[in-house]
């Protein structure tokens, strides 16, 4: 239950870094190891601590504000997020007693600790993403609960430790399945032991801060562009390729009669409803993301034609939207001044992310919808798909009502 070496990059991160709150250099895979049943966790039995806890210590701040200096488009504030998200985890704490049987510590919204016990079943191990040789072992809660929703999912790699350095380990926790956190890249989540002193942390992470532009993306749009352009989810609903007039087809025809109206739902009826509460679609329809050249450019598109254009730069997280925050250079950027994207997650063909945008925090709290974009260099076919299973849970839902 060990994983193979990552690679060049990783290996450079792992020397310049004197800790590690990012991802490991690990020893060759061990995949045909036996592992007792219901005692796959074994090899992380002891009480743990997430790096997590020191994200407010405030003798962090000057370190990031020497080291935003140099970064042409992080503020101080936007660096500090970027590091955060890297090791940002719903578990505080972990306790693990050799078996399957978790002991998980959680803040609630006004920072208490709560504690919830999760058994899980082992599903065996699978690919990183980004780095394909490097493993993590992945587990199903046993009890599909609400209260443990966060941590339905749970991937991790073993404990290990790097020459006399802490020992340590990763994991990755989420609600919608092993595919959206294999390929959650930078994020590395970092577990000591509970023994490690508070200060001990803030003074290894306080000396890394200033490698971060060795590690973080020049331009922090990288992660999207690589995928090219992308196009609003609900403009996909309006494509006309004959695949997806067949799958509108396909659709009215099982639902044939039961439309709440009287008789059968019309291809615009099931459009509309779909784009319906998501103000979205009327402000663009495909987005493209410019790192070329050292730019980190927004471009947004209606139909063929450019609408609107801006250099970003990240800053401090959007309290009501978390996620990676960033800022118009351009002072007449209206609605597109203020943007939060969600990472680009899902399982291929259909990886998405979603964002959230305003004049400032207020519009984007306020925000209608939860925008999707997809590749635009999705097929006929792959959109076809994705079309008729949307439109046949919309129509499900809807006639469902009815009754």
């Amino acid at each position: 239950m060990v994983n193979k070496r990552m690679g060049a990059k990783i290996a450079l991160i792992l020397v310049t870094l004197a800790v590690i709150f990012t991802a490991c250099k690990t020893m060759p895979a061990a995949k045909d190891n036996k592992l007792a049943a219901g005692m796959e966790l074994a090899a992380w039995k002891g009480e743990w601590v997430s790096a997590d806890i020191i994200k407010n210590n405030p003798s962090l701040k000057a370190a990031y504000k020497k080291t935003a200096a140099d970064m042409r488009f992080y503020t101080p504030e936007g660096l500090e997020a970027a590091a955060l998200d890297m090791y940002k985890t719903p578990a505080v704490k972990a306790k693990f007693d050799g078996t399957n049987t978790v002991l998980f510590t959680y803040l609630d919204k006004d920072g208490k600790e709560i504690q919830i016990s999760v058994k899980y079943k082992y599903l065996g191990q699978k690919a990183d993403g980004e780095y394909p040789d490097s493993m993590w072992e992945t587990f199903e809660a046993v009890e599909d609960k609400l209260d443990n929703a966060n941590f339905k999912y749970f991937i991790s790699m073993p404990p290990h430790a790097h020459g006399d350095g802490p020992k340590h380990w990763h994991a990755r926790f989420g609600r919608y399945g092993i595919d959206n956190l294999v390929t959650g890249a930078g994020r590395w989540p970092t577990y000591y032991s509970s023994s490690t002193p508070e200060a001990e942390l803030v003074k290894m992470f306080e000396s890394s801060i200033p490698n971060m532009p060795k590690w973080n993306p020049v331009s922090p749009f990288e992660s999207y562009a690589k995928y090219g352009k992308w196009i609003n989810s609900l403009s996909i609903f309006e494509n006309t390729s004959k695949e997806v007039e067949a799958a509108y087809a396909k659709v009215i025809k099982e639902f044939a009669g039961k439309n709440p109206k009287g008789g059968d739902f019309t291809k615009a009826e099931i459009i509309a409803e779909l784009q319906k509460g998501n103000k979205s679609v009327k402000d663009y329809s495909h987005m493209e993301f410019i790192v070329k050249d050292g730019k980190n450019e927004l471009v947004f598109y209606k139909g063929n034609k450019e609408i609107f254009r801006s250099s970003y730069v990240r800053v401090g997280a959007s309290p009501s939207k978390p996620y990676m925050t960033m800022k118009a250079e351009r002072k007449d950027a209206g609605m597109f001044s203020l943007i939060s994207f969600v990472v680009v997650h899902g399982k291929a063909p259909m990886l998405h992310f979603h964002l959230w945008y305003g004049n400032n925090e207020k519009e984007i709290e306020e925000f209608e919808g939860t925008p999707t974009c997809y590749r635009t260099a999705l097929t006929d076919a792959e959109i076809a798909a994705a079309v008729e299973k949307s439109a046949r849970t919309l129509l499900e839902r809807l006639t469902k009502a009815k009754k």
